[in-house]
């Protein structure tokens, strides 16, 4: 329903780790962790080859939703996620995921507000454009 997209959602480490599914999943994610010791100024991996894999995960509609902002979606790098998830949500084919997705949810936007667009509709309409979720 349209409650869905006001709670704020922020994607975490955890999130990523388990291959968490979201009801309003609109990109899937899959990249490794890359991410680097910021306690050297030296690119130091901060996991190792067997931490660093995760299973697919969702990235939320609630996550590209800015707060603070009436009616404005952040997609791609500016998304709302934890340091070491963004690690892997950062690459550019999940980016480009959130950036159809934003779109369209600008477009499906009848009342002009992107607070009003249900996050499973939008994933629903995504998967009808060919997007894979699963």
């Amino acid at each position: 329903g349209l409650g869905d997209v006001y709670k704020r959602q922020v994607l975490t480490e955890e999130d990523v780790r388990q291959g968490r599914r979201f009801h309003d999943g609109i990109a899937l994610g899959r990249f490794y962790l890359d991410y680097h010791d910021p306690t050297t100024p030296r690119r130091i991996s901060r996991f190792d080859k067997s931490q660093a894999q995760v299973p697919p995960y969702h990235i939320p509609y609630r996550s590209l939703i800015a707060q603070g902002a009436r009616n404005l979606l952040a997609a791609g790098r500016c998304f709302s996620a934890d340091r070491v998830a963004l690690s892997s949500a950062r690459v550019m084919t999940t980016c480009a995921m959130m950036g159809q997705a934003a779109g369209l949810a600008a477009a499906l936007a009848s009342d002009g507000n992107v607070r009003s667009v249900s996050g499973m509709q939008l994933a629903q309409a995504l998967r009808e454009r060919g997007a894979v979720l699963e």
